[in-house]
């Protein structure tokens, strides 16, 4: 399942990504591919996950989230 993780804040590293994820209870990411260019920085996560309904229930408790000044969007896709 992949996840699009968007508006992060100027700066914002893998590292941090994978902290926030951790602090949301959400498992790490099998593969980070940075979109760091532009006004909205951007990631895609690639998760293996066997559970995929509670992975979405998890990615939604970060969807709208402040975080380092910005409110950050968290979007489960579909491919």
């Amino acid at each position: 399942m992949n996840v699009w993780i968007g508006n992060l804040a100027p700066g914002t590293t893998a590292e941090k990504v994978a902290q926030l994820l951790q602090r949301y209870g959400l498992p790490q990411p099998e593969r980070m591919v940075p979109f760091l260019d532009g006004a909205m920085p951007a990631m895609i996560l690639e998760f293996r996950a066997s559970d995929v309904a509670r992975l979405r229930k998890r990615i939604w408790r970060i969807e709208g989230l402040y975080w380092e000044g910005r409110r950050i969007i968290a979007t489960p896709l579909r491919f």
